[in-house]
């Protein structure tokens, strides 16, 4: 890694057909383990950025380093996961148990293995009794935490979100902040929600007008 960096992005640029300059030179470093909140208001470039980094867009200009290996969109990195805004874009198997095992089972991983990811990744977030439940009838805090458990079972060492308390109420608000606090990878967040931001992150990145 360059200097022990989890994450280098140099100059990151990006536009749509209809919307220019989305992101303009963005440049920034990640530490591993660091939590870092990413605020802006909307249209500012956050889930652009997010989707960028994943590998899914392919940006006009920019080089990215993902643990000290460049970034090639299109092509597949395990050690990156993404928990999009709207969990049901993100659920789509018959049982909970099934959604959490589709990444490990595109791995190539023998049974056994797949089994155990499932089941820790359950475990880790608090699911584990909704393992045979369909995703559709969760309840919205519930459906977090499963995607969230979908991510990790990918054993990914840099974790994106995506506003992931948009729409949660109190209670499952305060579950994923505990959560969220004790887990072991390096987290980006994008969030409107200032004090979710403050209480889960180490330091914060304003990304506005597309810097």
């Amino acid at each position: 890694m360059e200097n022990g960096y989890a994450l280098v992005v140099d100059r990151l640029s990006f536009s749509y057909p209809d919307n220019p300059g989305v992101l303009r030179r963005v440049s920034f470093k990640v530490k591993p383990g660091e939590r870092i909140g990413i605020i802006g208001p909307n249209g500012a470039g956050k889930t652009t950025f997010f989707l960028s980094l994943c590998g899914v867009l392919k940006p006009e200009e920019s080089d990215i380093l993902l643990f000290g290996e460049p970034l090639v969109p299109g092509q597949f990195r395990p050690e990156i996961g993404m928990v999009f805004q709207n969990s049901d874009d993100q659920l789509f198997s018959p049982s909970v148990r099934d959604d959490v095992a589709f990444g490990p089972q595109n791995l190539g991983l023998s049974k056994d293995e797949i089994a155990a990811r499932v089941e820790q990744a359950l475990l880790t977030t608090g699911v584990t009794d909704l393992a045979d439940r369909p995703p559709h009838h969760l309840s919205g805090g519930e459906k977090r935490m499963v995607s969230i458990a979908g991510v990790l079972a990918m054993h990914p060492r840099l974790v994106v979100y995506d506003e992931p308390s948009a729409s949660l109420d109190i209670r499952s608000r305060r579950r994923l902040i505990r959560f969220l606090k004790t887990t072991s990878e390096t987290l980006l967040l994008a969030s409107h929600d200032l004090e979710f931001v403050l209480e889960v992150c180490d330091r914060v990145v304003l990304i506005d007008d597309g810097a």
